[in-house]
């Protein structure tokens, strides 16, 4: 079944840890699929989609920590097919007084048979 509905995400950001977690809320975390050395991707019990995990996070989306911190929206696609795995995001941040767009696009085989979805996430 493809859910084509919008679901609202949230997301923290550890400077520190440069690490980024967007999550759907109250979700039950039962396996992670990593996409690559920087991003991961959660699943519940039922293999649908609940967070991802930015590694390095200011490198992976080339900006500054500060402006990570203060995020103004992110957009983020889930798509799985038979095969393959896809997740491409935008996220707004401010930099410089600006709005800039910052993008994620990664996409793996599904060899642990993830449930076809196609879902749009956004921030409130």
């Amino acid at each position: 079944m493809i859910n084509k509905e919008v679901i609202h995400i949230t997301y923290e950001y550890d400077a520190s840890a440069d690490a980024m977690f967007i999550e759907v809320e109250n979700y039950e975390h039962e396996e992670s699929v990593s996409l690559n050395n920087n991003l991961i991707m959660d699943f519940n019990k039922n293999h649908e989609f609940i967070a991802l995990e930015i590694l390095n996070a200011s490198d992976v989306l080339d900006t500054n920590k500060h402006s990570l911190k203060k995020i103004i929206n992110i957009d983020l696609r889930v798509k799985v097919t038979k095969d393959q795995i896809f997740i491409s995001s935008i996220l707004t941040l401010p930099v410089q007084n600006k709005h800039v767009f910052k993008e994620t696009n990664e996409s793996i085989i599904n060899d642990m048979n993830i449930p076809v979805m196609d879902t749009n996430l956004v921030t409130a």
